[in-house]
């Protein structure tokens, strides 16, 4: 017990100081000495390097490429509020850096504090060259909301983990009210307020709960926490979710859950990732009006992706890409200064004079000039002319737009989204020209690529486009469809590189300890070389003896039998009285020592009686006790003092002994059997359950099936290739099993090792699509592996045990167990797969032990043991024979649907993946869906053509010209429509077209794009010889050659 404390004590301590130095995924690492030192300041690399003497401005620290600088035609000046050198303080955070534009950078208020401070900040991951942040310096003041823009991977998210401590900076300093948070962690983080990326809850707590779990954690004495907890609830619209579970909340209302967290306890800094990401229009600019209210009394840092809600918000708006701050400003500071000016977008009317009209609007605004003339739009920038110009103009494009073709027109003034543009464009020139779908943001690429749609595109009219037709027949499209499904399989496979110690190197090991345990077992049993001498030394090392002597005529014998015991390590007692008074005495001082020590002993009775005295505890001490008695005897006879009597305990020939006393060791290596194959086994095929998992949360799956694949076929070739990965594996796994050869088993037998291999097939057969069944369990593939697994282990480690021992003790007749009742519970039992090849392996296990052991006996011996087979636990080799004379082995066939064959187990795997098969088909043919068409089609039964009539009446038009193209059956109910071209509806109606672009991206992450791409090209039919050209125009068209080739995993 003490050392079980002990041990608390120490790995508390150990797993206090790991926390501390080396933190598991999040937080600072302090020094390995951090506890010895006084002086928790520590400088960074730049805060050693020698200070630049030139000037910066006071309100950013960081600096633009020149790149970037020269294409917005500045130079380089100095202005009246910038600090000179000396402004900077002793830590160097205010260290300058060359080619700094201060234009695109607006000066803070006055009399402002700064919360937040980022001095050439550098963040590098571990394994990558590439910097996350790159130098970034930056200031946040109190009583305002910083807003951080840039593109998905420009920084920003990494960017606030440093500044709230999740991870250090490679380089640089961060401060938040002048603590360091590298080395004055817990002070930094003093009223913080963080709402991650991601929401961070607990599924089985309530929002109410949530709340009080964190203002436990940080907050104020003074503030009382159920007022506190009721105005935030209120303040975010959630007072009537206060006893609602985390995971029953929708993902608008969790993202305010989050929100809340952050909030909660007076936080005093809120720093927020995306604060408003999923929620509805009304519950935003909730949130919008609460964080306006809020910045007077809190600093405030967010991101987002709504341009919108950053030009609401933001008092400034700092822009990241590559790592590096672009500028930083007010809105309004920004809009001036990247600002396009004015667009007009004039809708075409037919006919419409496009050269005249042109010429219209260049000729009365001389700045202006056309941007755009896609489809019946054209738009027209007009930079920032005076009113004088721009009144006229609209004046006379009113009067002449019949002549001129205007349909309608509009315009409007430049927005965050095209400062976010422009800054991206300038960025991507200053970053060795990066492509501009490296740095937009979700809303920004969807701008730019629609109207790369609507031009290259649309209705395949650019000539660019690669012409082909598509593959017809249906065999053709199947088998093309079949190998991209199977190309699908294999570089997904190639990149899961957890996948071979999964299946492969687990096993295996599992099954190379098996086997080496189950040789280990047999030579336990195998005595032929096993042989005890009775020498007590060797066996009980130094003990303690007694002598009890009464007559000096015997005195010589008992020195002698002193001399013999002393000899084999024994310190003698002598004159010990009476030995029964003598041992009981000792016992009741110490029991352990009388069971432990006192092992042999001798008396003398009268002259002619010497008695051997032994511990009954030990086996062989009563026969070693005797030999120390006829060794001293022997001594006195002969009267040589170097005489000896040794004696051998040698047991019967080995093979004979083995064969005859092997019985009690079938059912260790039943046992062994029990605990290492269905636990191999697990690791292999619950593998199996991840890929489909993924697919189905990632809706891949629904993609493909909506592409044109086949239900039979996506199933199908999924189970050929996880069938493939399974028989390689079953095959790897044979190879070690047959060259260890426990026992001579598997080779006893030609048909024993196929057998083997057969029956792991047949559960490869069965455990695959149970597999499949538990990909529709879990939301992450992991948690339906971990849960498969356990289960796989438990049905089949468990069972197996169980049902051994109940076999085992069945056979001994005791506790009144009914055999063949059991034997018939054993059907139900092999409906598990696991427990199904585990019995059958251990049958074919025991098969070849079995001809082994009755082919070493020889005929001789058969006869003389034969009529005591059930003693010697040999009536498997005393069969009748053939001829019907004598006894001899008829051997078994490990197929046999004997009780102890693998037949049966064989045969009820081969029908449990059948029935698995059909089930899975069951929850794929939506049999729920075929219900509700059902029913819905006798309801409407009754159903006149007036229902129609008293709807709308395009309504009514429309399902007419449906019902007079299809003539047949209807969609949806009441959703008949007819889709002409360049027409796009809701996205219940996108779920029954192939072209479907979900909300959330659904990519197989170990696919990279082009290969994606290809995927659903072949599945379209789209043929071979055209399938580089579309696939390439494609990446052309989505701006994503320099990613094409990388895993979607990596996109962001």
């Amino acid at each position: 017990m003490l050392v079980m404390i002990g041990s608390v004590f120490i790995y508390g301590l150990l797993l206090w100081y790991l926390d501390n130095v080396w933190p598991y995924q999040y937080g600072i690492p302090k020094h390995p000495l951090y506890f010895l030192q006084q002086d928790n300041e520590k400088p960074t690399k730049l805060a050693r390097r020698k200070k630049r003497h030139f000037r910066q401005p006071a309100f950013w620290n960081g600096f633009v490429s020149d790149s970037l600088w020269s294409l917005l035609g500045q130079n380089r000046c100095q202005k009246s509020y910038w600090y000179s050198s000396t402004d900077y303080d002793s830590g160097s955070d205010m260290e300058a850096v060359d080619d700094t534009s201060p234009d695109v950078f607006e000066a803070p208020p006055h009399n402002v504090e700064t919360t937040i401070s980022l001095s050439h900040v550098t963040k590098m991951f571990r394994g990558t060259n590439k910097k996350a942040v790159d130098n970034l310096s930056l200031k946040i003041y109190d009583g305002q909301i910083t807003v951080l823009l840039g593109h998905n991977g420009a920084g920003k998210t990494t960017t606030m983990n440093m500044i709230t401590g999740l991870f250090p900076p490679t380089e640089g300093r961060v401060k938040i009210k002048g603590y360091n948070i590298l080395t004055q962690t817990k002070k930094a983080r003093e009223n913080f307020g963080l709402c991650p990326q991601h929401n961070v809850l607990f599924d089985e707590m309530t929002v109410e709960e949530h709340l009080y779990f964190f203002y436990s954690l940080k907050s104020s004495p003074e503030i009382a926490w159920k007022e506190h907890i009721d105005e935030i609830l209120s303040n975010l619209e959630l007072s009537d979710k206060r006893r609602t579970l985390a995971k029953g909340l929708s993902g608008g209302m969790k993202r305010k859950l989050s929100l809340a967290n952050s909030m909660i306890g007076g936080s005093k800094i809120l720093i927020l990732d995306e604060p408003t990401a999923g929620m509805d229009p009304q519950a935003r600019r909730a949130v919008w009006t609460l964080l306006q209210e809020l910045r007077r009394e809190k600093t405030i840092l967010l991101t987002t992706h709504y341009m919108e809600e950053a030009d609401a918000l933001g008092d400034r708006i700092a822009f990241v890409a590559g790592g590096k701050l672009q500028c930083c400003g007010s809105p309004i500071f920004l809009k001036k200064k990247f600002g396009t000016g004015y667009r007009m977008r004039i809708a075409k009317a037919h006919p419409c004079d496009l050269e005249a009209l042109t010429q219209r609007i260049t000729g009365t605004v001389v700045s202006s000039h056309m941007t755009s003339d896609i489809g019946h739009e054209v738009v027209y920038n007009l930079g920032f002319p005076p009113a004088s110009d721009v009144i006229p103009l609209l004046r006379s494009l009113e009067q002449d737009k019949d002549s001129l073709g205007i349909a309608s027109l509009g315009i409007s003034v430049t927005t965050m989204e095209d400062v976010f543009i422009r800054v991206g464009e300038l960025a991507d020139m200053s970053l060795d020209n990066s492509s501009t779908a490296s740095s937009m943001n979700n809303g920004d690429m969807i701008s730019v690529l629609w109207k790369k749609v609507e031009k290259h595109c649309l209705f395949l009219a650019d000539d660019a486009y690669p012409r082909f037709q598509r593959v017809r027949g249906r065999l053709p499209l199947l088998l093309q469809q079949t190998a991209a499904l199977f190309a699908k399989r294999a570089n997904a496979t190639r990149r899961q590189y957890f996948l071979p110690i999964l299946t492969i190197l687990i096993p295996i090991a599992l099954f190379i300890v098996y086997a080496l345990l189950d040789i280990k077992d047999a030579q336990i049993s195998d005595s032929s070389s096993s042989r005890l001498v009775y020498d007590l030394g060797p066996f009980a090392g130094s003990t303690v003896g007694f002598l009890d002597t009464v007559e000096p005529v015997v005195r010589p014998l008992t020195t002698l039998y002193e001399r013999a015991m002393a000899a084999q390590k024994v310190n003698v007692k002598e004159n010990v009285g009476d030995p029964n008074e003598f041992l009981l005495d000792i016992a009741r001082k110490s029991l352990s020592e009388y069971e432990g020590k006192y092992l042999v002993g001798g008396s003398v009775e009268g002259v002619t009686k010497l008695v051997a005295w032994y511990n009954g505890e030990p086996l062989h001490l009563g026969a070693m006790s005797l030999n120390l008695a006829h060794t001293a005897a022997l001594r006195y006879v002969t009267e040589e003092d170097d005489a000896v009597v040794s004696v051998t305990n040698w047991p019967l020939p080995g093979k004979l002994g083995y064969q005859l006393f092997a019985g009690m060791y079938d059912q260790t290596s039943r046992i062994l059997c029990s605990v290492f194959v269905p636990t191999a086994l697990a690791f292999l095929s619950s593998s199996f359950v991840l890929f489909p998992t993924h697919e189905r949360v990632t809706k891949a799956k629904l993609l493909q099936l909506m592409a044109g694949v086949p239900g039979v076929l996506f199933w199908g070739t999924t189970f050929l290739w996880d069938f493939l990965i399974f028989a390689i594996c079953s095959t790897a796994i044979m190879v070690p099993l047959l060259a260890i050869n426990p026992n001579g088993i598997f080779l006893s037998s030609a048909g024993l090792a196929g057998a083997t291999y057969f029956l792991l097939l047949l559960y490869g057969w069965a455990a695959i699509p149970f597999s499949y069944l538990f990909s529709y369990v879990k939301k992450t593939p992991s948690a339906g592996y971990a849960l498969l697994t356990t289960i796989n282990v438990i049905t089949g480690v468990m069972l197996s045990i169980v049902i051994s021992v109940v076999f085992f003790l069945g056979k001994l007749k005791v506790f009144g167990i009914d055999e063949e009742a059991l034997a018939k519970s054993m059907w139900a039992l092999r409906l598990v797969p696991g427990f199904s090849v585990t019995w059958g392996f251990a049958n074919i296990h025991e098969i070849g032990g079995d001809l082994r052991r009755c082919s070493q006996i020889p005929e001789a011996m058969l006869k003389s043991y034969c009529p005591m087979a059930a003693v010697f636990n040999i009536e498997v080799c005393c069969q009748p024979c053939p001829d019907g004379h004598g006894h001899c082995y008829v051997p078994r066939s490990a197929f046999s649907f004997s009780e102890f064959g693998a037949g049966r187990e064989m045969a009820l795997l081969f029908i449990v993946g059948i029935f698995l098969f059909a089930l899975l088909a069951f929850f794929e043919s939506n049999v729920y869906g075929i219900w509700y068409s059902i029913k819905s089609c006798l309801g409407r039964n009754g159903r006149d053509i007036g229902t129609m009539q008293r709807k709308d009446t395009d309504v009514a038009k429309e399902r007419a010209i449906v019902e007079e193209l299809i003539r047949t059956g209807r969609a949806d109910d009441e959703a008949l429509v007819a889709v002409n071209l360049k027409r796009c509806f809701k996205t219940l109606q996108f779920q029954s077209m192939i072209g479907y672009c979900p909300q959330f991206d659904a990519q197989i992450d170990k696919l990279t794009g082009r290969e994606t791409l290809e995927m659903f090209a072949l599945i379209r039919g789209v043929p071979r010889q055209h399938l580089s050209n579309v696939v390439n125009y494609m990446i052309s068209l989505a701006d994503l050659e320099q990613h094409a080739d990388k895993p979607t995993e990596a996109y962001r």
